[in-house]
Formats: C-alpha cells, sequence, structure tokens
C-alpha cells in the first residue's frame, strides 16, 4: 500500500530540524565564517575588526585536498550503455556540478541529487542543497527509500501587491510527487502539514506521477555512519583543532601587543597626580630626545626582555600536524615548507590522502550507478543487475596527478603478469575519456601508414648524432636497426 504524506511528514521534518544546525556550522567553518574560540570584545576594543574578523581558514584545503581527486572520468568501457549513460552525464554538465554534489557531501556529510525529466522529457540530473533536502529510509530495509522532503522559501505577491514569505514543500514517493505551500506567512519549516495547502499551477496539478521507479533523490555519503543513518563530513574531526589553531593565532596577537616591544620600569621615583583627574601623570615617554631623570638618588630605571612568541609559532606547527594526521591530508597542503618531499617520499606521505579519495570514490560509485539507472529509465532504457556495471563510473586515480616510480611499476606488473589490457593502464595512469580515444586514433594512423613513430624518431636522432661527429655511419645504421626492440621485436 502506497505511504501518504501525512504518515511521513513528521519523520522527514524531524530529519532536516536534526541536521540544520550541524550542516550551518559545517558549512561555516569551510567558509571561515565560524565563530571565534576567544571573546572578540577584548578583540575590538584593542584591535577594531582587524583580528575581531581573523579565521585561518584550513577547512578548504582539506575539502580541496580531495575533492581535486574525486572526478569521474567516464562511465563502463564507454560503449553500450555506457555511452547513454555518458550522454546523459555531460548534458547535464556532469563534469562541473558533480563537483557540487561530491563537495557539498564532503563538507556536511551528505550531499543530493534529484533524478526528474527536464521539460523535453530528457532525464535531468540536480544538485540540491543539503539544508534542504531529507531523505527517509525504510525501518526494515534501510536501502529502500520511503520518501525524500525538499522545502524552500518563496516570496510571493498578495491580492494588494504587497510581498509575502511562504514556505514550499515537495515530498516525493517511488511514485508520485506532491506538492504544498504553507497556509500563511512564514519562514521556517512547519512541522505540522495541517498547516499547509496543496500547491498547483495551471501547468502543474499538486500531485503528478513520475517514471523513475524509485524516490527520485539520491544522497551521497561519504564516511557513512551506520549507528547514526548518515554520512560523516570531512571536517568533522577537525574543527576542534581548527579552533585551537585560531585561538593560537589570535593569543599570539594579543601576546605582541604588549610584549614584542621592550617595557621599561622605575622604581624610586614619586609620580604626582593630575590635580583634575586624580590620575597619576605620565612622567617618562621613550623618544631618541628624550632623557629620563630623577632627583631620588635611591631611583632606579631598567626594562623588561622583548616577548618571545617562538612559543606560539612552535604550539602553531604542531596542532596543524595534528590536523594533517586527523583529517588524512598531506602537511603541505596545510603548512608552508621550503622543501618538498621526493617523489617516493610523496608517494609515501600521501598514502592517507588516496585511502581518503578511495572512500569517497567507492561510497561516490554505489550513488552514481542508482544515479544513471534511473535517468536510463526516463528515457526508456532498463538496466538489469547483469549490466551494471556497464554504468559503473570510472574515476580519476586516487593518486592523481603523480606518476611516481612505483605507480609505473604497479601498471608494468599489471600489463606483464595480469594482462590486463592496454586500454585499461591507459585509465589506470590518469588518461581522461578523451585522451585515450586521440591515443588510440593516433596508434590507427600509425597503423595504417606503416610507420613506427618512435623508432623513426629514435632512428633520426641517431643519424643526426652522427651527422655531429657522433658514432661512425656503420655504427649509426647498427644503432638505428636495433632502436627500441620492444616496439618491434
Amino acid at each position: 500500500m502506497a505511504l501518504t504524506a501525512n504518515e511521513v511528514w513528521a519523520d522527514l521534518v524531524a530529519i532536516v530540524k536534526d541536521r540544520a544546525a550541524t550542516y550551518s556550522l559545517l558549512e561555516s567553518y569551510y567558509k571561515g565564517e565560524q565563530d571565534l574560540p576567544i571573546d572578540p570584545t577584548e578583540l575590538r576594543s584593542r584591535f577594531g575588526q582587524t583580528f575581531a574578523d581573523f579565521r585561518d581558514n584550513l577547512a578548504k584545503p582539506i575539502i580541496e585536498a580531495a575533492e581535486g581527486r574525486v572526478r569521474i572520468q567516464q562511465f563502463g568501457a564507454g560503449d553500450g550503455l555506457a555511452e547513454d549513460a555518458q550522454r546523459i552525464y555531460e548534458a547535464n554538465n556532469g563534469m562541473v556540478e558533480s563537483t557540487w554534489m561530491h563537495k557539498e557531501s564532503m563538507i556536511k556529510g551528505d550531499g543530493f541529487a534529484i533524478v526528474l525529466p527536464q521539460e523535453d522529457d530528457s532525464a535531468g540530473i540536480w544538485p540540491q542543497v543539503s539544508e534542504n533536502m531529507a531523505l527517509l529510509m525504510n525501518d526494515v530495509y534501510p536501502r529502500k527509500k520511503d520518501a525524500a522532503l525538499k522545502w524552500w522559501a518563496t516570496v510571493m505577491e498578495d491580492d494588494n501587491g504587497k510581498e509575502r514569505t511562504y514556505i514550499r514543500a515537495n515530498i516525493y514517493f517511488e511514485d508520485r510527487i506532491e506538492r504544498y505551500i504553507t497556509a500563511r506567512e512564514t519562514s521556517i519549516l512547519e512541522p505540522d502539514l495541517a498547516k499547509y495547502l496543496t500547491y498547483s499551477t495551471d501547468e502543474v496539478p499538486w500531485s503528478t506521477p513520475h517514471e523513475v521507479g524509485e524516490v527520485p533523490v539520491f544522497a551521497f555519503q561519504p564516511n557513512y555512519s551506520l549507528s547514526d543513518g548518515a554520512g560523516v563530513s570531512d571536517l568533522w574531526d577537525a574543527m576542534a583543532l581548527i579552533d585551537f589553531i585560531n585561538k593560537s593565532f589570535l593569543d599570539m596577537a594579543v601576546a605582541s601587543e604588549f610584549t614584542s616591544a621592550p617595557q621599561r620600569w622605575a622604581t624610586g621615583v614619586e609620580i604626582p597626580l593630575d590635580p583634575k583627574t586624580g590620575e597619576p601623570k605620565s612622567l617618562y615617554k621613550a623618544g631618541g630626545d628624550t632623557v629620563w631623570t630623577a632627583s631620588n638618588d635611591a631611583a632606579k630605571f631598567g626594562q623588561f626582555a622583548a616577548g618571545n612568541l617562538a612559543g606560539f609559532r612552535q604550539s602553531i606547527d604542531t596542532l596543524v600536524e595534528h590536523l594533517a594526521v586527523v583529517s588524512r591530508t598531506p602537511l603541505y597542503y596545510l603548512l608552508a615548507q621550503s622543501n618538498w618531499p621526493s617523489g617516493e617520499m610523496l608517494r609515501s606521505i600521501e598514502a592517507a590522502l588516496r585511502q581518503r579519495v578511495q572512500d569517497h570514490q567507492d561510497a561516490f560509485t554505489l550513488t552514481w550507478r542508482d544515479i544513471m539507472r534511473a535517468a536510463l529509465r526516463l528515457e526508456g532504457i532498463e538496466v538489469s543487475d547483469d549490466d551494471l556495471d556497464e554504468i559503473t563510473p570510472v574515476w580519476l586515480p586516487p593518486n592523481a596527478p603523480f606518476a611516481t616510480r612505483e605507480h609505473l611499476e604497479e601498471l608494468k606488473v599489471h600489463a606483464e603478469v595480469l594482462g590486463v589490457p592496454e586500454e585499461m593502464l591507459w585509465r589506470k595512469a590518469g588518461y581522461t575519456a578523451q585522451e585515450i580515444e586521440e591515443m588510440k586514433a593516433m596508434r590507427e594512423e600509425e597503423a595504417a601508414l606503416g610507420v613506427d613513430i618512435a623508432s623513426e624518431l629514435q632512428a633520426q636522432a641517431v643519424i643526426d648524432q652522427a651527422a655531429a661527429g657522433g658514432p661512425a655511419e656503420t655504427e649509426a645504421g647498427l644503432a638505428a636497426d636495433t632502436a627500441n626492440p620492444l616496439v618491434n621485436p
């Protein structure tokens, strides 16, 4: 029996309310707009807005270090159903909009996409803002979606032409979409469905069927927590350390105000009071043209040593190192370094980041496969369980853009020992689908001409060397005949 709006509304709204504050907090860290871990009143009184608005935004490189490598190259092997999936992906500006969805999910723990027909009846894939979405899973079968909610504020004019704000809400079921709007002006999501009216236009009724075959909302949930039934942000464990780092910077700023310049002292000096204010007068001022004197023979003058801020810097560096470990982000993304690691060292340093990227790719693979299956169904193309591999995304290698010696040796083992086809090796090396097609076309062109371009270039280089006074002509000829024996054994 089909579910009704009354049966799912309270649960959907509860999900929105439960996660709204978390989403907002995580977004503020990513943008560098989070609350300061120190009372801003003192900062404003001494520094104005300069430090009251200060944030060392270390959240952004944590996200972008991984997001830049979670990129789809193509779907499947590029033909058959994969070709249809690629067409839909490109028609929906997938190369750009997929990064929006991936980044949204890495920041907030949950990202969403809606799959529904466009105006021309082709399949549409739309990224969504997490705060405006809720997905309700079945209690008995956790992989089954019961319903989903999208809500947003809209401004409408009343009969007198005055603008008023209402809340619109769409409920998505596996067979239909229902549309609602608040009966009264409001800017919050009302938890009581009785406060809503059905919403329709001349073109669209309040309830419309769809052919997606399931609830048309799809979730990207990295670092999924089974107990919470939600994804976990890449920033979740990093926020406390980011707060400590910002506090250390601000403490250093305050300390430098008081201790960076030497503080002077005087004893045995009688300080007169101002007759008007009753406050002690300032007798001594620093300056190159002033001399401090006192009539009392017992008077003494001196100065404290300037404050040493090195401890603050060491503390900040230590905290950043901890942040790199907790967030699985290489230190050079977070801390300026004068000496860059070697290729082999880089591979070791990036092991944790590569694993984070691989984890995200594995999680997002299932979502993209479901998205493409639904999109193809909208266009009348059914995908059986046996055909899912054909619409599975092929990702940029987790180690991209670094082709280290170890990685190349791994590819060689794949080719010589495992017999992996050349095109698959190209994919593992990080070449895009377009580049692979160009290389295949070049190979076909070479074969049609009957020319091995690599051997010809090497042979020409040997001849040029001989002409410039290099090996004798016979040696040059021998070298040319035996050049690159692996290409033409």
